[in-house]
């Protein structure tokens, strides 16, 4: 199967606004090296358009005939072995041709054999020999590699990219074969935060991020509608259209890029850089070496000789965003409005005046439409206060270290103890069974048998014997659906003693919200106080706006904890009927003092009603009591009986665990 290209589709020029993303995919064109773009936003923003739009500009480069892992001609430290033995024996260069980079999507369901290659079948079969079938990092070297939904990303396959993105090599040591190759590409991400974030490690290996928004304004917004449909209606004569305006930007990115080594980068500009990162917290250097080569190919693009300050604090806008960090989350009031300010903000060491643009360079660069107009902000928050957290981040962290023992991640492997007719997850690779086989990994059971064919007697078809054979690992990724039921009422403002049960919950849940965004759970934050229970999140993945929710619970009124109880119920219900392979659970913070019931009942018996429905349901349960000393009147202890669910005392577990 032949990895998915980007034929000519809605035209890069085209594009109505997002100057952002086009200008972030610009620069790393012009460089390579600054470690690809995550292009973060909501559904319908272009994001995938303009990447796949972005083929169409891509400059020429040079590759061996015949080579499929696209080796550089007469660079001998980035042949292949087979292009390495011809180069020792033919000399430099090798014969090549002439092709534009390539953009190869990287599918959501790839399997490790596709990614990183596997045995050649046909000729272990007919030929007894184990050749090496190259897999996607080799069709993607020198190349852009594009992930849509990067977020959603097998974790197994998260782990080769990273390791693959670091060495710039791909080692392959498997069914007999050992074999590398050079794989060294720009990595493009598309994501949806609504659909959960991305593990850190994945994350700081982006170079830049741009996170965008939908036009507000109803003139481009008309636009948009226009030029979509006039595409639609005849794709060919629209790309005609914007034809030479693709074909100019194209040029001017080749002249980019042979322009960039002759950009001076400057002791102040490299001064301004590190000061920027040290007033933005961000963790460790990379930010740094960012800032500068994002500023160089900034300048290469606009042919300006050398790095101004404006350059530095233009590159952080595109650096900086996905680094900046509130124990671990990036929070959504800190919006890009205001981090533009706050760089603003930041002095620059003294300089002497901008240099003058090289003559000849007239054409107005896409960076200078929406993006430089931000530039001069006034100043309106200070630096050193941006990134204080909002909960205490002793009980966050607390609370991570808490959920992460009690609520088990939905991990890779086998799933013991399910029907083999149900064989749930996705195919991810292959391992030799240690017992009966229920989910027979074909592919693998025939390349582990396909060199021993021409010593086995055979009538025609292949000879499997039981050593050969091999067994799927799946993994399961639909993850826990959480909802969060707390109680919100006046008993949760007080503890007594002059503190309060709701601000130490919420360092503790917390602690889940900062959890949330390192795996697949979805998230629900239920409330229950006064006369009613109310939905104040629906479910999300997007850590930053459950932190809000969880930072903005209001309290005070009575405790209708029975009416919290049927919603989160009924909301977990739901789920389970969408997606049956979800693991529901549900978390209760409540000191247990149920007065109220919107049905007239019994405020306890109505509790105690719902517990029971939710144990005879299947839904695992953990119930926080927020009660301070054993001699309190709230009846948790019962209500988590009820629900056979995990019972903690939160005082108790603050000073365990702390």
């Amino acid at each position: 199967m032949k990895p998915k290209k980007f034929t000519r589709g809605f035209p890069f020029s085209a594009v109505v606004g997002q100057e952002a993303i086009k200008t972030a995919l610009i620069l790393n064109v012009i460089d390579p090296g600054l470690g690809g773009v995550l292009i973060r936003g909501e559904r319908g923003t272009a994001k995938s358009t303009i990447v796949r739009g972005l083929a169409d500009l891509l400059p020429q480069i040079r590759v061996v005939e015949g080579c499929p892992f696209n080796c550089h001609p007469d660079d001998e430290g980035l042949m292949c072995p087979g292009c390495h033995a011809r180069f020792e024996k033919e000399g430099a260069p090798l014969p090549y041709y002439e092709r534009a980079m390539t953009v190869v999507n990287l599918p959501i369901g790839t399997t490790e054999d596709r990614l990183l290659g596997s045995l050649d079948i046909e000729a272990a079969i007919h030929k007894g020999r184990k050749r090496f079938e190259p897999g996607l990092l080799a069709e993607v070297n020198r190349g852009i590699f594009y992930v849509d939904e990067v977020n959603l990303l097998n974790d197994h396959l998260v782990d080769l990219l990273l390791d693959v993105a670091a060495m710039g090599v791909n080692v392959v040591e498997r069914e007999g074969i050992s074999f590398s190759h050079h794989s060294r590409f720009t990595l493009v991400g598309t994501m949806n935060p609504e659909e959960g974030d991305l593990r850190p490690q994945l994350l700081d290996r982006f170079g830049l991020c741009v996170d965008v928004t939908g036009i507000a304004d109803r003139e481009p917004r008309m636009e948009i509608v226009t030029r979509r449909l006039d595409f639609e209606a005849d794709p060919q004569v629209f790309r005609g259209q914007y034809q030479e305006a693709d074909q100019t930007l194209a040029r001017r990115i080749v002249s980019a890029r042979e322009f960039l080594p002759l950009v001076k980068t400057t002791g102040p500009a490299i001064s301004l850089a590190a000061s920027i990162a040290l007033a933005m917290g961000v963790e460790g250097h990379r930010a740094d070496v960012a800032m500068v080569k994002t500023a160089k190919a900034l300048c290469a693009y606009k042919r300006m000789p050398e790095i101004t300050p404006a350059d530095i604090k233009l590159a952080a806008e595109f650096v900086l965003p996905h680094r900046i960090k509130q124990d671990g989350l990036i929070p959504k009031k800190f919006s890009a409005q205001k981090m533009k300010r706050a760089i603003d903000r930041i002095s620059p060491p003294d300089t002497p005046e901008s240099p003058p643009e090289i003559p000849g360079t007239q054409d107005t660069p896409i960076l200078e439409g929406d993006l430089k107009k931000n530039l001069n902000l006034p100043p309106e928050i200070d630096v050193t206060t941006t990134v204080q957290p909002l909960l205490d981040p002793a009980k966050v962290e607390l609370g991570r270290l808490f959920f992460n023992l009690v609520i088990p991640k939905a991990g890779l492997g086998r799933r013991r103890g399910a029907p083999p007719v149900a064989k749930l997850g996705h195919y991810v690779r292959a391992m030799t069974p240690h017992d009966r086989v229920t989910d027979l990994a074909l592919d693998a059971t025939i390349r582990a048998a396909a060199p021993f064919q021409s010593q086995r007697e055979r009538n025609g078809g292949i000879v499997i014997f039981p050593e050969d054979v091999r067994e799927k690992i799946r993994e399961h990724r639909a993850g826990h659906v959480i909802v969060l039921v707390v109680d919100s009422s006046g008993s949760m403002r007080s503890d007594g003693r002059g503190g309060s049960p709701m601000s130490t919950a919420k360092g503790l849940m917390g602690g889940l919200v900062k959890n949330l965004r390192l795996r697949r759970d979805k998230l629900a934050l239920v409330i229950f106080r006064h006369l009613k229970a109310e939905l104040l999140l629906p479910f999300t993945r997007d850590g930053a706006v459950a932190l809000e929710a969880v930072e903005g619970i209001p309290t005070g009124g009575k405790t209708p904890l029975g009416a919290g109880l049927r919603l989160g119920f009924n909301m977990l219900i739901r789920e389970k009927r969408k997606t049956p392979d979800i693991s529901p659970l549900m978390v209760i913070v409540s000191d247990g003092r149920a007065n109220l019931s919107i049905d007239g009942e019994d405020p306890l018996e109505d509790a105690l009603m719902w517990s029971q429905m939710i144990a005879k349901n299947n839904i695992s349960s953990i119930f926080i009591d927020t009660q301070s000393h054993h001699l309190a009147f709230g009846y948790g202890p019962d209500i988590s009986k009820a629900l056979t669910a995990k019972y903690f005392r939160l005082d108790q577990l603050i000073q365990e665990m702390g």
